[in-house]
């Protein structure tokens, strides 16, 4: 998959709201988005940003608004 070189956004996950229930990593058809353990905490963030299109369709299904999407600047 390549990246959508016309999307000037890409997907932003606000820790803050986020409370990892999955719903954007399993719509997120170009696995931009994981959910991951890191220092005995699981969180979720953009781990492939080159991937993301900028859809927007995690942002539509997070439950807490937790994503949003931000200019790129790449």
């Amino acid at each position: 998959m390549f990246w959508n070189r016309k999307s000037k956004l890409l997907a932003k996950v606000i820790a803050e709201k986020c409370d990892n229930c999955r719903c954007c990593t399993r719509i997120c058809k170009h696995h931009a988005l994981i959910c991951a353990e890191m220092q005995g905490k699981i969180i979720t963030f953009v781990n492939r940003p080159e991937n993301c299109t900028g859809c927007g369709k995690c942002v539509n299904i997070c439950p807490n608004r937790a994503i949003e999407l931000m200019e790129r600047y790449c």
